[in-house]
């Protein structure tokens, strides 16, 4: 076992290591400093000499190139002179100093050119260049001509020639102008630099004396702090154990160590509170195992065996009996050490936590208990994070606790407030509790209404630790209750309805008494007949539909036989006008030739609204799409009549579509009353069919019904009519 002493003196060993090291640290950088400085000195040095020579050379380079320079004037010269006096008298002396100049000046030109490497120069000498060609031209045929005996014209009395000849010439000489220009700009650069290296060594010759003096007091003062150190880290040790000794008890903790030739324990004086007997501060591990737990026993003979055998480290927890019988439970970690002896042990610590792993299986059972509750109940810390998600927020949320825990509840559940949250939220930091109702999104993306209540809990320090939130699902009840609402929004507009009805069924008799009237006019043109046939025919449906709503649905009409091509066309000859104003292109294709059972007026009233819905959706130039066919087969059902209508307008957003059937939704704003498909539903209901809609925003939209051919309960509907 390691006692304090022992600690202490592990203590006090370790910082008469740190000494040693830091004096060890001390004179390597007392060696190794003024080698670095004397390496940076050596770097400068041989910089300087570089630097040095290249300027020696440019200075070498400027005169080789005026020497080459003037070579190239002297060969032109010479090229001049014998082009010049072989025309003159003919004699071969004069031509062989020609050629022999001729030969040489183009050597002397490749080299001044590879010596530049000033731009405006090599241009110069370019330019230079280029004239001799131009000149060589002219003597070539020159001589050619005086050799052959031809006329030919002097070199005097050529200007074109003498100037080529000047060109080259006042080139040569400025060539040599600029470098002897850039000979004496660097010879004065070389100067300079010799002077400031010169100057440099010096400055860093003094700057090296005085670092090393500098240096050298100041590793001395350093050595001085080390021994100043070493005497004050023995004090701090000791203080140091002391609060190790003070931190044990208050943890209930204790030190122990593992012999790893011997597998003996031991362990310091803190592990007396476990209530041991005192050799039990050393015992063997065979014994040790023995009075570990039998549940707990082979997982810790396994682990301490993989630890014995070279394992870096270990962290476990296992119940170990005490004195009087119990089993406390114990919390080790520890690691695998060799002393610099070569001794090799296993050092850790072991701590008591069994009062806390009983708090921890009270609040376990308490999580189990609410987890049973069938409303949501959820522990948010104050960041708003989920530590705690029961079983009932699963239930009406969707997600599980793994996928709720550490989420933010309110960016979760995308939670609607009632009010401004800033208000809700200080609201709630004042009182300590809030209740009101929410709107949370589940996984799936539904709405929840809840009432939810918090309830704020303070630490022991006094400070707000926990948010306990439970909430009651309230979804189903509002439901309930809009749908009572709009049943009574239903039923009133019945009644008003009802009310209108009965107050224009007797003008709409007269009117329609006078139409007849009219009809038997005999002066009247085809065309107004034609007319008075069609007013005559929508006062007629006009008045259906009176009967319609006066009787609430029971209707008077009786089912017949109809042909739906006939309704249609006479719907799009009635809605002619709109079409025709806004450019709308009209498509119709039937393929059928049978009959369906239905009240005419009520049937019409489906295709109107349908109808009058694509034209409003339409734009101008749109197109509207009236298929017909049958019989088709739905599911095995009996033959029915399908009915396509499709229009090319802006489309309906998803999420209206699922709503568009519902009475008082529109998206048509103020001018729409939200109850034509509605009613357009409920008629094809009465007469057993269906209506599909599908739907896309900036395509257009596509409404099928389905009609039976052969009517089943014909009776029945005639029931519900009269």
């Amino acid at each position: 076992m390691q006692d304090h002493s022992s600690v202490r003196s592990q203590e006090h060993e370790g910082h008469e290591i740190s000494g040693h090291a830091r004096i060890t640290h001390l004179l390597l950088r007392a060696l190794t400093i003024p080698l670095i400085l004397l390496i940076v000195i050596l770097g400068t040095l041989l910089w300087a000499t570089q630097h040095l020579t290249g300027s020696v050379q440019e200075v070498d380079r400027t005169d080789r190139v005026i020497g080459e320079t003037e070579d190239v004037l002297r060969f032109a010269t010479a090229m001049e002179t014998g082009l010049r006096g072989y025309l003159l008298t003919g004699r071969a002396e004069y031509r062989e100093s020609y050629i022999s100049a001729d030969r040489g000046i183009d050597s002397e030109i490749s080299d001044v050119r590879q010596l530049l490497s000033d731009g405006v120069a090599e241009q110069r000498l370019q330019t230079i260049a280029t004239a001799l060609t131009e000149w060589r031209k002219y003597a070539r045929r020159s001589i050619q001509l005086r050799a052959g005996g031809e006329e030919f014209t002097s070199y005097d009395a050529n200007p074109d020639a003498q100037h080529l000849m000047n060109t080259i010439r006042g080139g040569c000489q400025q060539l040599i102008a600029m470098q002897e220009s850039l000979h004496e700009e660097r010879v004065q650069r070389s100067a300079l630099a010799t002077k400031v290296v010169t100057v440099s060594c010096i400055l860093l010759f003094f700057a090296f004396l005085v670092v090393i003096t500098s240096f050298t007091i100041r590793q001395v003062r350093s050595l001085d702090r080390v021994f100043q150190d070493s005497h004050e880290a023995r004090l701090a040790a000791e203080e140091s154990a002391q609060r190790l000794r003070h931190a044990y008890e208050a943890g209930k903790m204790w030190s122990c160590q593992i012999d790893v030739e011997t597998g003996r324990i031991r362990r310091s004086n803190e592990s007396m509170r476990m209530e041991w007997d005192a050799d039990l501060l050393e015992e063997d591990l065979s014994a040790w195992y023995e009075r570990v737990h039998p549940e707990d026993r082979e997982r810790m003979r396994e682990l301490m065996s993989a630890v014995l055998a070279g394992r870096p480290g270990y962290e476990a927890s296992f119940r170990v009996r005490s004195k009087d019988g119990s089993y406390r439970w114990i919390y080790s970690r520890g690691s695998w050490v060799k002393h610099p002896d070569g001794k090799a042990v296993v050092s850790g610590v072991a701590m008591d936590f069994t009062e806390e792993k009983s708090k921890e299986e009270s609040l376990r059972r308490m999580a189990q208990l609410l987890d049973l509750a069938y409303e949501p109940i959820l522990v948010r810390d104050v960041d708003d994070r989920i530590v705690y998600w029961n079983s009932g927020a699963t239930r009406l949320y969707e997600w599980t606790s793994q996928e709720a825990t550490g989420k933010g509840s309110h960016d979760l559940l995308r939670t609607e407030f009632p009010q401004d949250r800033a208000k809700v939220l200080a609201e709630f930091k004042e009182n300590g509790h809030w209740e009101g109702e929410l709107v949370h999104r589940a996984k799936s993306g539904e709405s929840r209404v809840v009432a939810s209540h918090w309830i704020l809990r303070q630490g022991k320090d006094g400070w707000p630790d926990t948010i306990l939130e439970t909430s009651f699902d309230l979804t189903e009840r509002k439901r309930s209750e809009q749908t009572l609402i709009r049943s009574e929004k239903l039923a009133s507009v019945g009644r008003m309805a009802a009310t209108i009805a009965h107050e224009i069924n007797n003008p709409l008799a007269a009117a329609m008494n006078a139409m007849f009237l009219a009809t038997l006019d005999r002066s009247l043109s085809a065309e107004a007949r034609h007319n008075l046939d069609v007013a005559e025919h929508e006062l007629e449906r006009v008045a259906h539909i009176a009967k319609q709503t006066l009787g609430f649905y029971k209707e008077t009409g009786k089912p017949v036989s109809l042909r739906l091509p006939e309704l249609v066309d006479g719907l799009l000859d009635l809605y002619g006008p709109k079409l025709r104003n806004k450019s709308i292109r009209v498509e119709r294709k039937y393929d059928i030739d049978t009959t369906v059972v239905g009240i005419e007026g009520e049937l019409r009233q489906v295709l109107s609204n349908l109808i009058s819905n694509s034209i409003d959706a339409l734009p101008e130039h749109g197109t509207l799409e009236v298929r017909m066919s049958g019989p088709v087969h739905l599911h095995g059902q009996r033959g029915m009549l399908q009915l396509t209508i499709a229009d090319t307008g802006m489309g309906v957003e998803a999420k209206d579509l699922k709503h568009i059937f519902e009475p008082f939704f529109t998206t048509k704003d103020t001018i729409g009353t939200g109850l034509g498909l509605w009613v357009t539903r409920e008629l094809i209901n009465k007469h057993e069919g269906l209506i599909r809609v599908r739907s896309r925003v900036g395509e257009g939209t596509v409404f099928t019904v389905w009609l039976p051919l052969e009517r089943r309960h014909t009776d029945r509907m005639v029931a519900r009519a009269c």
